[in-house]
């Protein structure tokens, strides 16, 4: 069980990877981000 266990868990870990990735290139980079939370008034 182990072993499934820890293919299932690489294979989420790399899809939270691909959609973390994909909304920081969606919101122009870390900068990007950091400045729609500061509009926001997150900052």
């Amino acid at each position: 069980m182990g072993l499934f266990d820890g293919l299932i868990g690489g294979v989420v870990g790399a899809e939270m990877a691909t959609v973390v990735n994909g909304l920081i290139e969606k919101h122009g980079g870390i900068g990007g981000i950091v400045s729609e939370f500061q509009s926001k008034g997150l900052g």
